[in-house]
This record gives structure tokens, C-alpha cells and sequence, in this order.
């Protein structure tokens, strides 16, 4: 895939925009409440540490939800504001995402206006040595040099951001992008591209809807199932991408290994097929493969991936197995889907000491502490009496 440093530098400077906004309604709902009448005063007065928690993560459902369902999703918001207490009724809920939403153009339109140019991603190392990035002459003075990370200890800073990965994450995705654009991986153009997936996943106010599935756990679903396909990704916690390296595990499927990914544009140089919603991505949909699904905790998100998986393993005609993780909410109707489903062939539940890893804090284990089951979905496949997948379940046990 063909990509030249202007592309890449504008889809980063706007990815930078996207960021400021979001790091701005953070800070608003960390820092202020907003009363019935539309005032504004200082949260500490008029709302606790829990239920600020609770504010952010809606914010995270919301800004996910957005990549799909503008109109929805923030009707969605107003509706939990009011479900957790955080409004008194659908009026105080509708002021309260006003103000978040003007925060973020606020933002948007005041940084252009006193900025200009927004300022380069600035690396003192790259991927094979202390090599200085030359700086571009025509951008803004104010740019802020303090953000000195090194790619290969971990750090993408842009400017005001900066956030820590695993160092061998950044690797694999250097390298994925290399390979793709065809450059080295200290090219301006891949460095370009992690700043902008980093600022980009980053925007979407990560608290827990990025965990992904324990690699030890992908390892069995991959070498003793089979599975070649990963349904809901990033190029920072997919475990698919470990298995699409250049030159790694190369065996029959090497070629047909894939993920989906909720930015499919910003994720393409490091390996993304597109959303997993999109009815041509990946080609035959989940039919005729094994596919491992881990979505993001929101409702109707995994109603729609439900009614996926169904309609795909009835239009399989070669074995089509489904690995899907998900939390224990018996009373929604995505649960009933599974359930009741003519392709089900296991559910079983994760044990209560199970870990996720989280790939926006350098893939640090995080004990979970909500109830969820693995549901195995199947179709054409003649060995489903010999499995029972309990080498799955004991690869989610979270040990010191």
C-alpha cells in the first residue's frame, strides 16, 4: 500500500484535533458538575469520586458508540445519565451532554484559530538507534518539545500527548506498517502512523472497553482451533497481529489471518480488514472459518454482533466455529440470542479469578471482576463432541 508523509502528517493533525477535544471533555467531567438550571460548579462539591467513574466511563460507551450511531449513541447517554443518577430527569441529562459536546468544539475551534498548524510527532529515537527526526520548519513555534519519548522503550507522544505501550507492541506495529508501505520501520510515514492510532484509540477515553483476551488464551484458540480471524481490535491489543508478522509462525492459514478494527482507515498500514460490521469485510463474513469475538461491553453493539454470527453460520457451507466472550447479563437480549441459538454448541463460564490485558496501560494484566461466559458457536463441524475447551477457560486464570 502506497502512503506519502503528507497523507499521513494530515490524518495525524486531525487525529490531534479528535484528541484535544476528548482530553477536554475529561477534564471538564473530572472537574466540574452540571446543575438542572445549566450552571456550572465545581464537582467536588456535588459529586463523588464513584460517581465520577462512572461519568467517564459512559463517555467511553459514548465515543465508541459514535463511530456507528451518532444520533443514537448520544440519546443513549442522556438515557444513562438518568438511569445512574448522574441527572435528575431527561432534561438535566440533555444540559449536561450539551456542555460536553461544546466542550470539545470549543476546543476544536480555538485551537485552530490560535495554533494554525497543529505540531509534528516529535521521536528522539526511532526504531534502530538515537536517529533525531528532523523537525519541519513551517510548523508551529508552540509546539510542545517536552514530549521526548522513545518508540523503543515504549512512549508515542505528539505534542501534548504522550502514553506508554508495550515496547514490543510498538515493534510489531512498526513493522506490520513497514512491510505494508514498504519502507523501514524508522519511517517517517510509519511513525506518523502510530502516533495518529495511538492519538485515535486514545480519544475514545480508554477505561475498559479496549481490554483484549490474554495471549495465552488466543494461543490455544489459534494453534489447537484454528482460528484465524479476530473480530473487535486495535492494532494495540489485537493478538491476531502476532501470528501476521512478517516472516512468523508461517504454516497454511498465515495467509487468510486477519482483524477488524473500529478505525479501519487509521488501522490499515498495520493490518486491519475494516469494521467487523461492515457486511464486506472479511470476505464470506465469519462463514467457513474459526473466528474469536471479545466486543466492546455495549448492549447494542453485541445485539448487532449476535445477529451476525447467526446469519453468517447459517450461509456456511464448510466448518464455521464462533469463539465469543462475553459478560454475563442474562437479562439482555443478546444473551437470549445465544442461548437460544440452533449453532450453539458450548457456554461456559470464565473462572472468578480471570484476566483481561490492557493494551493502553503497556498490555498490564487487569483482574476482572464481572461475571462471563465463553459461548462456542458452530456449524458444519463434525468434532464437536471432542472438545470441551477447558485448555481455553484455564488460559483466562490470572495468577501473580
Amino acid at each position: 500500500m502506497a502512503s506519502t508523509l503528507t497523507d499521513t502528517r494530515a490524518t495525524l493533525e486531525h487525529s490531534y484535533v479528535q484528541w484535544l477535544c476528548s482530553h477536554r471533555q475529561i477534564e471538564f467531567i473530572t472537574r466540574f458538575a452540571v446543575m438542572p438550571d445549566g450552571t456550572v460548579r465545581a464537582r467536588k462539591e456535588y459529586m463523588n469520586a464513584r460517581d465520577t467513574r462512572e461519568m467517564l466511563s459512559i463517555l467511553e460507551r459514548w465515543h465508541i458508540s459514535m463511530q456507528s450511531d451518532a444520533n443514537e449513541s448520544t440519546e443513549k447517554m442522556q438515557s444513562e445519565l438518568v438511569e445512574k443518577g448522574l441527572a435528575v430527569d431527561d432534561t438535566h441529562a440533555q444540559i449536561i451532554v450539551s456542555h460536553i459536546v461544546n466542550t470539545c468544539e470549543r476546543i476544536d475551534r480555538q485551537d485552530r484559530d490560535v495554533d494554525g498548524v497543529l505540531p509534528r510527532v516529535m521521536i528522539n529515537a526511532c526504531m534502530h538507534g538515537n536517529v533525531q527526526r528532523d523537525r519541519d520548519t513551517s510548523v508551529s513555534s508552540r509546539s510542545l518539545a517536552r514530549c521526548s519519548e522513545r518508540l523503543d522503550i515504549g512512549f508515542v507522544c505528539f505534542a501534548r500527548f504522550s502514553r506508554k505501550f508495550s515496547p514490543e507492541r510498538l515493534t510489531m506495529m512498526a513493522t506490520i506498517a513497514a512491510s505494508r508501505i514498504g519502507c523501514e520501520t524508522n519511517d517517517p510515514r510509519v511513525i506518523d502512523c502510530i502516533a495518529t492510532a495511538a492519538l485515535c484509540y486514545d480519544a475514545l477515553v480508554p477505561r475498559g472497553q479496549q481490554l483484549s483476551i490474554p495471549p495465552r488464551a488466543y494461543d490455544v484458540m489459534i494453534q489447537k482451533y484454528g482460528a484465524t480471524f479476530e473480530g473487535f481490535a486495535s492494532p494495540f491489543n489485537s493478538q491476531m497481529m502476532r501470528y501476521m508478522m512478517p516472516g512468523a509462525r508461517v504454516d497454511t492459514l498465515s495467509s487468510i489471518r486477519a482483524y477488524c478494527s473500529i478505525f479501519p482507515h487509521i488501522d490499515a498500514p498495520f493490518g486491519s480488514v475494516g469494521s467487523f460490521f461492515d457486511e464486506s469485510v472479511p470476505a464470506n463474513g465469519l462463514s467457513n472459518r474459526v473466528s474469536v469475538l471479545n466486543p466492546p461491553f455495549i448492549e447494542k453493539m453485541m445485539v448487532s454482533m449476535v445477529k451476525k454470527c447467526i446469519a453468517d453460520l447459517a450461509r456456511a457451507t464448510e466448518p464455521t466455529r464462533i469463539f465469543i466472550v462475553i459478560p454475563n447479563w442474562t437479562d439482555s437480549p443478546y444473551f437470549a440470542m445465544l442461548t437460544t441459538c440452533p449453532y450453539i454448541e458450548r457456554q461456559l463460564a470464565l473462572p472468578a479469578n480471570h484476566h483481561y490485558i490492557d493494551a493502553m496501560r503497556a498490555d498490564l494484566p487487569i483482574s476482572m471482576r464481572i461475571s462471563q461466559f465463553l459461548f462456542v458457536l458452530s456449524r458444519n463441524c463434525h468434532d464437536t463432541r471432542e472438545h470441551m475447551y477447558e485448555d481455553i477457560i484455564e488460559a483466562f486464570q490470572y495468577s501473580e
